[in-house]
């Protein structure tokens, strides 16, 4: 007996195998009836659909014999994925030296005549095989082996077809997961989508949006009526980022204020963008945060030190009012400048050069606190006690 050939490309054949997750597919109709007919047209007592594995065949479909799998070394399938193009024909196995004293051929069931056409899938490996097998000697003519063809091909789709339903199958789990995460973040943070037709002007909100409204969820929220929540101050830059993402695909992220059905006073951030022939987007209740910026903004530009914060790059991101209205600049005039160009270090490119050396030291972690001459209004020098420190 002759052991079957193993396929140059065995171990990237098996992994595609493995996709098709065949230990779970249960006994289909499909199948069955593929494997009855060719056995009827082919005139053999048995058919089967077989996938090769590592060790085994599997037979996914087994029509006139009970078995469900038989090993490798034994099975014909196993000589037939070697020769994908054409069908593997052993018209009397009894006298063919590869098969003569094979257990199938010896013992039941006493497999005389095997032929099998290799099941390639789209992406040219071969998978197995659907065969038709007799107790007897047998030659198919032309036309059952253009027919068996076909039915191997036919078998392949549905194949084909288990693995795009897994795929689809894994990605609606993906998605069903991702969906979960998103409502769970969009609870812990109150925040709701909303979309828009822009045809018929109808809006859907997710419950979140009703809530901060304060509205019951049957609340008719059209276009219309969502504008008019908004305080009158700032209708209008709803309005014209509802026109602008409408009309110029521009999208929009701003912060609002809203009154409730309730009469309650909320911050809310509204973002949108186009899709399609819609507007979509989220509604996040930022109250809170807004009192804690406006606090912060309070207390930043109330006090009398000079206050800034700069990038890792050295960029000017903020600053208070005492220090721009001392210099007698605005906050336009500085911003976006690297710290060392703005107006109070001009004094001299002595203090320059210091403040940059100081600001690689704040970089690496230190605190840097040292005395310094700058420029407030009119080019008028002060000394300032100036500190650096770095903010993790």
């Amino acid at each position: 007996m002759q052991k079957p050939a193993i396929p140059d490309n065995e171990r990237e054949r098996l992994k595609q195998i493995d996709i098709y997750q065949i230990k779970e597919i249960s006994e289909e109709g499909d199948f069955d009836f593929i494997t009855s007919i060719s056995a009827k047209f082919c005139e053999t007592k048995i058919s089967l659909i077989s996938l090769i594995t590592e060790d085994k065949q599997w037979f996914l479909s087994h029509h006139g014999i009970d078995l469900k799998e038989t090993s490798r070394d034994f099975s014909f399938c196993a000589h037939a994925i070697n020769t994908p193009e054409v069908p593997f024909v052993v018209e009397d196995a009894r006298k063919d030296e590869r098969f003569r004293d094979n257990p199938l051929v010896t013992n039941d069931p006493n497999i005389i005549f095997y032929a099998g056409v290799p099941l390639v899938n789209q992406d040219g490996y071969v998978l197995g095989t659907l065969c038709v097998v007799d107790d007897k000697p047998k030659k198919l003519n032309e036309e059952q082996l253009d027919f068996l063809r076909k039915l191997a091909k036919q078998a392949t789709n549905l194949l084909e077809l288990r693995k795009k339903e897994l795929e689809f199958s894994q990605a609606n789990t993906e998605l069903t997961k991702s969906l979960e995460l998103l409502e769970e973040t969009q609870l812990a943070n109150n925040i709701g989508t909303w979309e828009l037709d822009i045809a018929t002007g109808q809006t859907i909100w997710t419950e979140t949006v009703y809530q901060i409204h304060e509205v019951p969820l049957d609340f008719d929220h059209s276009k219309a009526n969502g504008i008019e929540f908004y305080h009158p101050d700032h209708r209008s830059v709803i309005i014209d980022s509802l026109n602008n993402v409408i009309h110029k695909n521009e999208r929009f992220d701003v912060n609002c204020l809203l009154i409730t059905a309730s009469g309650n006073q909320k911050w809310v951030r509204c973002t949108g963008r186009k899709l399609g022939d819609k507007v979509i987007g989220s509604f996040q209740d930022i109250t809170e945060i807004k009192k804690n910026e406006l606090k912060f903004q309070g207390i930043f530009n109330s006090t009398y030190s000079f206050l800034g914060i700069l990038s890792r790059e050295g960029i000017l991101m903020e600053v208070n009012d005492t220090a721009v209205n001392m210099a007698g600049l605005k906050s336009g005039d500085v911003l976006g400048k690297y710290f060392w160009d703005c107006y109070w270090w001009q004094i001299s490119e002595k203090t320059k050069e210091e403040l940059k050396v100081n600001f690689q030291k704040a970089l690496s972690g230190e605190a840097i606190v040292y005395e310094v001459d700058v420029w407030i209004a009119d080019q008028t020098p002060i000394t300032i006690l100036f500190s650096l420190k770095p903010l993790q």
